[in-house]
């Protein structure tokens, strides 16, 4: 009976842990995603070759960037310089953006392995559907997927802070080998080990259910001396 509680209580905690690790809060703004949580890390692509990339993934400041294949037959990298104007697309970016031959599509993640909190990044969005952000953990399960909330043909702040570790993101455009889209200023934080450590409030929710199993026993104790 007292594993019974025991078993009972930590069960409790471990549903409240899995309630918590299921949210992701969706920011449209730079200043308050800032505010939120930590970047120790941001890609601008500056400083990097502009033009075709034979370099796949592409590494800047720790932050690996791959071409992924959509309906188009090529998908590599490409870097455009400052200024660039975007393929039939009114929005652009004033500094080095990543965008691609072909397909527009990228999978985002730290080079290190590290798992990490969050990510936010600059869109340029085209003139069809809306980008769609997607969060993967480390064993490639699904965390959730976003659309960019910004009217096409514009250029706007996109970020997400997720309670469970983010392995890694995918960006993906609708017909960007018609009408070009871009990234730019992509920041991710705050980093954690490849495990993925327990954010404070999942340690809090785990003592909780401890303390619940401790209680638990405690009043069956009393109960069984009672009588």
């Amino acid at each position: 009976m007292r594993w019974g509680l025991f078993a009972g209580a930590l069960a409790l905690s471990a549903g409240l842990v899995s309630a918590a690790d299921a949210s992701v809060v969706v920011y449209t703004s730079q200043a308050a995603f800032a505010a939120a949580t930590t970047i120790q890390h941001t890609a601008t692509f500056e400083g990097l070759p502009t033009g075709h990339s034979p370099i796949d993934p592409l590494i800047q400041d720790g932050v690996s960037f791959h071409s992924l294949p959509g309906g188009h037959p090529v998908h590599d990298l490409y870097v455009t310089y400052a200024g660039q104007p975007l393929t039939l697309n009114a929005a652009g970016f004033a500094t080095q953006a990543l965008s691609a031959n072909g397909d527009e599509n990228f999978q985002i993640q730290l080079s290190s392995g590290l798992t990490f909190g969050a990510i936010g990044l600059d869109y340029a969005t085209n003139a069809f559907n809306a980008p769609v952000v997607s969060l993967f953990t480390s064993a490639g399960v699904l965390i959730g997927a976003f659309a960019v909330p910004q009217a096409p043909q514009t250029v706007g702040f996109f970020g997400l802070i997720s309670s469970t570790a983010i392995g890694y993101a995918t960006t993906t455009v609708d017909r960007g080998y018609i009408s070009d889209t871009a990234i730019d200023n992509v920041r991710i934080g705050p980093l954690q080990d490849a495990a993925g450590v327990p954010e404070p409030a999942a340690w809090a929710l785990m003592i909780a259910g401890f303390g619940l199993a401790g209680i638990a026993l405690r009043r069956r104790r009393s109960a069984v001396l009672a009588t």
